[in-house]
């Protein structure tokens, strides 16, 4: 914590921001590391990629913007140019005991809080696999699932939803899978209690934040996803944030 401490002062004194590169080329090398870094660390491949954010809400945000974008993808619409309400239906599966900004989240993104799908839970108060089989299977053709949001450390019990069933169930749908180990992921520093996060790695897109488990003094989450691709959705080229020089420079 007091190397923390010791960092955010120099961080506020630089006072250096991110929206160029020629703002702050220290900032973005740095970031840029710790997202290798962390990617790494979940077991992610060479694809991997990652963004901070200000908090594990937002990185949910973003995970689920992703996935919206990716389900409109699958359905053949052009979710830039007709936005979603062009999207059927859409449904978001999560287990009972899910962080309450997946629910803000879909509100924001325009899907609706009545798109969520809370699933029940076992007596380890984890998600049932079987119930969210049993639920993607009573979907009706007018209903898009966008994702299934897994939490890795429930803010209330800790509990791990089971990732590598998740996982499968998410890939042989074709459904987004995003893990919220916002809570959990600090697990993996640890050699004892990795091994509680297996399946972690099968997520398309995973929210951590090192405020919480990663002794941060300041909000500092991560989003991060298996295929940098997935930003595709973010991209704007504009000339006072990507100016020619800076990329001819590399």
């Amino acid at each position: 914590m007091t190397v923390a401490v010791a960092a955010d002062v120099l961080a506020n004194a630089g006072n250096a921001s991110l929206d160029t590169y020629d703002s702050g080329p220290s900032a973005i090398a740095v970031e840029r590391w710790l997202v290798t870094a962390l990617t790494r660390l979940a077991g992610l491949g060479e694809r991997a990629d990652g963004v901070l954010t200000p908090g594990g809400s937002l990185s949910n945000l973003m995970g689920l913007l992703l996935a919206r974008d990716a389900a409109a993808h699958r359905r053949g619409i052009d979710a830039r140019a007709h936005g979603v309400a062009a999207l059927p239906g859409p449904v978001v599966f999560c287990s009972e005991l899910a962080h309450f900004s997946t629910h803000r989240a879909c509100a924001a993104l325009g899907l609706g809080e009545a798109a969520v799908h809370p699933l029940p839970v076992d007596d380890r108060r984890r998600m049932r696999p079987d119930a969210l089989l049993a639920a993607l299977d009573a979907l009706g053709p007018d209903r898009t699932p966008v994702a299934v949001v897994a939490t890795a450390g429930t803010t209330d019990f800790g509990t791990v939803d089971p990732l590598p069933q998740i996982a499968e169930i998410a890939a042989e749908r074709g459904i987004w899978m995003h893990a919220d180990a916002a809570y959990g992921f600090g697990a993996l520093f640890s050699d004892r209690l990795a091994d509680r996060l297996a399946g972690l790695e099968l997520a398309d897109s995973i929210t951590l934040d090192l405020h919480k488990t990663g002794w941060q003094p300041a909000a500092a989450s991560v989003l991060l996803v298996s295929d940098t691709t997935a930003f595709t959705a973010l991209d704007r080229e504009v000339a006072y944030l990507n100016p020619a020089d800076d990329s001819e420079a590399g």
